[in-house]
């Protein structure tokens, strides 16, 4: 993980678009066009900055995201609907649409949501990994998360008691520093990783 940029300096990403097809069974598969061409299979960090406007990115307000953006794949124009967190979990993993009064990450039977990202990662071989800052029944995301494609849930409850500061949990700095060891750690272990 931490070279990963390194090894696709010159890669294309455009081709990031497409990477999976629908068959004729109606299952998401990988196309393996990034395999066939690079050699690898690339792990994806979705990272979701809540109320934040793509115009202050590269102005230097998010000098570490500016620095991603620099050496990463990213798209300016990935919109999620809605005004709340699941809201925006919701529409960006699985691509539907938020009934804006309503989560839909809770109800007395979760939800399972065929052919989001989480999903289809997940049947294609990829460890799936969700760091969040607050405790894990915040919107019902871990038994959301569990349910629709994700292994781990790393949440208020892993992190140490000193670090929590307020309601909404540990600060974003500390939760890209503790999540970053443990994406190296599947990285080493040749993990494909969301």
């Amino acid at each position: 993980f931490t070279n990963i940029c390194d090894q696709i300096s010159n890669f294309n990403y455009d081709l990031l678009i497409g990477c999976y097809l629908l068959d004729s069974t109606r299952n998401y598969k990988f196309d393996g066009i990034l395999e066939e061409l690079y050699g690898i299979i690339l792990n994806v960090v979705i990272i979701f900055m809540e109320s934040m406007s793509f115009s202050l990115l590269n102005k230097g307000f998010t000098p570490f995201l500016d620095s991603l953006c620099k050496s990463s794949a990213y798209f300016a124009s990935a919109y999620s609907s809605g005004n709340h967190t699941n809201h925006g979990v919701f529409s960006t993993l699985y691509s539907w649409p938020t009934i804006l009064k309503r989560n839909a990450m809770k109800g007395s039977v979760v939800p399972q949501i065929e052919g989001g990202l989480p999903t289809v990662l997940k049947k294609n071989g990829y460890y799936n990994m969700f760091f969040m800052t607050h405790e894990s029944q915040y919107d019902n995301m871990n038994a959301f998360l569990r349910t629709n494609g994700f292994d781990d849930i790393y949440s208020q409850e892993s992190y140490p008691d000193n670090m929590v500061v307020n309601s909404f949990g540990v600060q974003d700095d500390f939760l890209l520093d503790f999540s970053i060891p443990i994406m190296n750690k599947a990285f080493l272990l040749n993990k494909q990783f969301l």
